[in-house]
């Protein structure tokens, strides 16, 4: 058995490194269990009903845990094996692999694949990765990891909405509040920014009524937006990233977040750069990888 002790950061992340391990577990029948996915077991057919560990395969509990009780007995397991770790003692009581947030660790060299024969083994870091074993499983991970029924109502009210009259829908990203600091500020853009590659984009598809889907963290409004066709989504994180991955196209800043919406809805994605002037609209590709961001904070 896998069992991953260390939260990766939010939701995108969690997402992302959660299905990577999947991914491995079906390919080499290795049960896996992911306490640290406390936060979002709540939202995901996979996870909701499940126990403290969030098993995989899925496995009802007789009693679901409620979040404050997963989220207490997460931060104890965190306590217990991050001394473990920083003492040395990865190998007794319990055999622990970790990785810096920079490091990778390809799930499907020897070197992992002997530490999973030789018995149980905890790993914490986040750059865990077997990309391949995603694309081959990927309908696994979307069965798992679909809302559960009650986000799935708003969210597909929330796409009804946006599709009513337009012929293409586009999703736009917009990271504002913590994007200020992270990584010095280069993926923070300016609302004027995305207004001017909205603009762009829109031009691109002559004789089509184009509409932008915009999620953002940050306070925006129609106004910031003149001579566009937009909606604001203004719903929960699982209702933006999967509202996001019912659109046809995808904008946004390196981000887990707008990635995991390319990846489970296959939805072609053009990454934003802090150099680009314009979007071409033969950039888009769907997502392979949903991993874009080095360290825990861009999720």
């Amino acid at each position: 058995m896998i069992l991953i002790g260390k939260r990766p950061g939010r939701l995108g992340n969690g997402l992302n490194l959660f299905a990577h391990f999947i991914a491995f577990s079906v390919q080499h029948d290795c049960p896996l269990a992911n306490p640290a996915f406390f936060e979002y077991a709540h939202l995901f057919e996979g996870t909701y009903r499940s126990g403290l560990a969030c098993p995989f395969p899925a496995k009802p509990a007789s009693m679901v845990p409620a979040p404050w009780v997963r989220n207490v007995s997460y931060r104890g397991l965190h306590v217990v094996l991050a001394s473990l770790n920083d003492t040395g003692m990865v190998r007794w009581p319990l055999r622990i692999h970790s990785i810096d947030l920079t490091k990778d660790c390809d799930l499907e060299s020897d070197d992992f694949l002997r530490r999973v024969r030789e018995g149980n083994l905890v790993v914490r870091g986040y750059r865990f990765r077997c990309p391949n074993l995603v694309r081959r499983h990927i309908n696994v991970i979307r069965d798992f990891f679909r809302p559960i029924e009650i986000y799935r109502r708003q969210i597909d009210a929330s796409l009804q909405v946006a599709r009513d009259g337009c012929d293409v829908l586009i999703g736009t990203h917009i990271r504002q509040t913590d994007y200020q600091k992270f990584m010095n500020g280069d993926w923070f853009y300016p609302v004027a920014r995305y207004h001017a590659w909205m603009r762009d984009l829109a031009n691109q598809f002559p004789g089509q009524r184009v509409r932008f889907l915009v999620c953002s963290d940050g306070k925006l409004s129609a106004d910031d937006f003149p001579d566009v066709d937009i909606t604001i989504n203004r719903g929960s994180p699982i209702v933006d990233m999967y509202s996001l991955a019912g659109c046809d196209y995808l904008i946004g800043p390196p981000s887990s977040f707008s990635g995991w919406a390319s990846m489970y809805g296959d939805v072609p994605l053009r990454v934003l750069h802090p150099h680009d002037r314009h979007i071409g609209r033969n950039e888009f590709r769907v997502s392979g990888d949903v991993d874009f961001a080095p360290t825990t904070a861009a999720a």
